[in-house]
């Protein structure tokens, strides 16, 4: 049984720690809060919040979870689940961060626990901005990773990722995702500028 706790208020305020701001993104009726690796679901019509557990996958052996990170939130319509993507970092004291283990795990909001997912492609990817868009059931990211800029999504349902192909297009560490006119677009910001003579 999941244990949701109310919040007293007007208005419910996130607050920032440490300088860092935090984020919320959210997905049909719930918004997802992530700040530091710690996040809380908010259901904004009950004002009500859930922490889940922190950690219930076990890790690779000698190991400790390093930077567990919420890299997606969506909703599963096959299930009628809220379902919660991180990527975990193990240190293994052994080499450079770069080549440290890593895991994706998955929470679910109906069985309140985590699981490890495994895939056949390779997702050790940096997301620019830890940005995602949610659209019908699928998260998507633009993700950056030994030079190369890829469009990676997750569909919910089955739990899978794929590749996107994208359009040719001159993409950025600027560039971002979003939803425009229904459409999955990719925005694209120049540092380019124009003077004007007098």
């Amino acid at each position: 049984m999941l244990h949701w706790r109310a919040r007293v208020g007007e208005t419910h305020g996130f607050r920032a720690s440490r300088g860092v701001a935090p984020w919320i993104i959210s997905a049909k009726d719930l918004c997802l809060y992530d700040h530091n690796a710690n996040f809380e679901f908010w259901n904004p019509a009950t004002r009500e919040l859930k922490s889940p557990p922190m950690f219930s996958v076990q890790h690779p052996p000698d190991s400790k979870p390093h930077i567990p990170r919420v890299v997606g939130f969506g909703f599963d319509q096959k299930t009628n689940d809220y379902k919660v993507l991180r990527s975990v970092v193990y240190n293994n004291h052994t080499s450079s961060c770069y080549s440290w283990p890593y895991q994706i795990e998955l929470y679910s909001l109906k069985s309140d626990s985590w699981r490890e997912i495994h895939t056949k492609v390779d997702i050790h990817f940096f997301i620019l901005y830890f940005d995602q868009v949610y659209k019908d059931g699928v998260c998507y990211w633009l993700t950056y990773w030994e030079g190369n800029f890829t469009l990676m999504s997750l569909c919910m349902a089955e739990e899978t990722f794929q590749e996107v192909p994208m359009p040719d297009i001159y993409v950025t560490h600027l560039s971002r995702l979003s939803i425009f006119s229904g459409f999955l677009s990719v925005i694209m910001c120049s540092k380019d500028y124009m003077a004007l003579d007098d």
